[in-house]
């Protein structure tokens, strides 16, 4: 864990405490050593992210993807028309799949689309044009993988506020 990859707002664990910390500062004093909240660096420790954290962010348990000790939760940020989907599975910590972040399209959407039996006709008759001005299907959602090895909840943290602008808020 690095210091210059903590923010204010973020959660770690802090020597001897046994629950959680926010950081509320992060200062260097005149030897360079960095601190937060009172606390030296060395004693500050990242939080691993488990089930039980990304439930307690507001994840959900996705219905798409849960195989071979992974799955998947999903979170859907305010404002924003995709959503977030966390693959965690059963990785050691060393192993770059151990978390892998994805933007995803919602789930229900419905886009326009040609349909199949005339994408590939060249010559469109009236019909034809009304029927594909007019055609719409629901999306699979699709991801796109934006970031593996997130392993900490501060490193999630960091990457939701990137995408979005707001804070990943514990919500139980």
């Amino acid at each position: 864990m690095e210091a210059k990859d903590l923010r204010i707002g973020n959660y770690v664990n802090i020597e001897p405490l046994k629950e959680f910390q926010t950081i509320t500062d992060v200062m260097c004093d005149s030897v360079n050593t960095y601190q937060v909240e009172g606390a030296h660096y060395g004693l500050i420790h990242p939080i691993p992210i488990t089930e039980e954290w990304l439930l307690k962010f507001g994840f959900e348990e996705s219905e798409c993807i849960n195989y071979k000790g992974k799955k998947e939760f999903i979170i859907s940020p305010k404002n924003y028309v995709w959503e977030l989907g966390f693959v965690i599975g059963n990785y050691p910590i060393s192993n770059p799949n151990i978390g892998c972040l994805s933007l995803l399209q919602s789930k229900d959407e419905q886009i326009s689309a040609i349909p199949k039996h005339l994408v590939k006709k060249n010559n469109w008759t009236e019909e034809d044009k009304i029927e594909a001005d007019n055609h719409t299907i629901t999306s699979k959602a699709w991801r796109q993988p934006i970031a593996y090895n997130v392993a900490y909840v501060h490193h999630l943290q960091n990457l939701y506020h990137s995408l979005t602008g707001q804070e990943l808020e514990l919500c139980k």
